[in-house]
């Protein structure tokens, strides 16, 4: 391996971890609180086309493409394993690569973490196909069709449906919950 490749690598892995490290406190509040509503909103969504029930996976994306997508994917697993058992959603949480996604069984849930936005036009297209009820945390994620349901923190918690989306996967959403997003 060539040395400028080595540094390359060195580089990549220094300024990963720094921005894993320094993330403003503020951040990993909101994170923490869009991570929370996400596993309360799971009991307000039903399926038309499949059963969501205990045996189901909750994955996290990351892709292989992106190398800072690994770290930050599972900085996510701990905050919702947690949250997922305080509200008594029994499904197992496991981190889904984006390239073996299309192969994956049992997969309910996808949360789509926003460094993967470059992703969200392609995984769209395997979402649809797939029927993957698909979660994010911003807004954008449910414009570009990637995510049925985005949780942003930018201004408060809002929460944004991609209604197109919802019914060509096959779900809908139960309750009041119906009336407390923003329509996309």
């Amino acid at each position: 391996m060539p040395i400028r490749k080595i540094h390359e690598v060195i580089r990549l892995f220094f300024v990963s971890f720094c921005l894993i490290a320094c993330l403003p406190e503020h951040k990993a509040m909101a994170t923490e609180i869009v991570v929370k509503t996400v596993a309360k909103s799971l009991k307000y969504i039903r399926s038309d086309s499949k059963s969501l029930d205990n045996s189901g996976v909750f994955g996290i994306l990351y892709a292989k493409e992106i190398p800072l997508s690994h770290p930050v994917a599972q900085s996510y697993i701990g905050p919702f394993i947690e949250a997922l058992r305080d509200h008594n959603v029994p499904l197992k949480v496991s981190l889904i690569s984006a390239e073996e996604l299309e192969s994956v069984k049992n997969l309910n849930y996808l949360y789509v973490p926003p460094v993967l936005s470059t992703l969200y036009q392609s995984l769209s297209l395997v979402a649809d196909e797939k029927k993957i009820m698909t979660l994010g945390e911003k807004k954008e994620c449910s414009i570009k069709r990637c995510c049925v349901l985005a949780f942003d923190y930018e201004n408060g918690l809002e929460i944004y449906l991609n209604q197109k989306s919802l019914r060509s996967r096959g779900f809908g959403l139960r309750g009041a919950f119906r009336f407390m997003v923003k329509r996309i």
